[in-house]
């Protein structure tokens, strides 16, 4: 008798383990399976600071294009490391860093600090360390990149992208106007491609 009372108490406590098995996996897969856009949602960084690259070498700015994807705009900036020699794999991103500020924070816009509330609540500012559009290797400048400095892109949340450039070339930063606070995430290629995607 005392046996089979064993028995019986195991069985049941393995039927119960494995009841809470099949509901935990039942839940995780639908909630899988019908949110997979608020799961994609999260994994998108809400950030004030992003970062991708390191600090070596100098870069040039080839281009700077918007494009509209699924759920999502994405700035794709690309750069080529100034180097004739083998590209080294750790530099060939330049220090690429993106905040999300305010847009009524004075930045430094033709030559003297203004805001940005023209373009939107907020803004992206997007710093490029060591990165120019002007190739001055040889004994002549060149100008590198192709394109306007200025996109008007008028689809919430981005109002506009404005390069901010000094006249010896150097790209001092890469601003975003948005319309409201926006989630976005950095990420980039080690042929130099930077990816800025700021959720719709």
């Amino acid at each position: 008798m005392k046996k089979t009372t064993k028995l019986s108490y195991n069985g049941f406590g393995l039927i119960s383990l494995s009841v809470v098995f099949l509901l935990l996996y039942g839940y995780f897969n639908a909630v899988e399976g019908h949110f997979p856009s608020q799961i994609a949602q999260n994994n998108v960084v809400v950030s004030s600071n992003n970062t991708v690259g390191a600090i070596g070498g100098f870069h040039l700015l080839e281009s700077m294009e918007c494009s509209d994807e699924q759920d999502y705009y994405r700035l794709t900036l690309q750069t080529k490391l100034n180097r004739s020699t083998i590209i080294d794999q750790a530099i060939s991103v330049p220090l690429t860093k993106v905040a999300q500020v305010l847009g009524s924070e004075p930045t430094w816009i033709n030559n003297k600090y203004q805001d940005t509330t023209k373009w939107g609540s907020h803004r992206l500012q997007i710093t490029l360390s060591d990165t120019g559009i002007i190739d001055q290797t040889d004994s002549e400048k060149v100008l590198v990149f192709q394109g306007d400095k200025t996109l008007d892109i008028n689809q919430p949340p981005i109002t506009t992208v404005q390069m901010i450039d000094s006249p010896d070339g150097s790209v001092n930063q890469i601003l975003v106007g948005l319309a409201t606070e926006a989630k976005f995430r950095v990420s980039s290629t080690a042929t130099g491609t930077i990816y800025v995607d700021i959720l719709k």
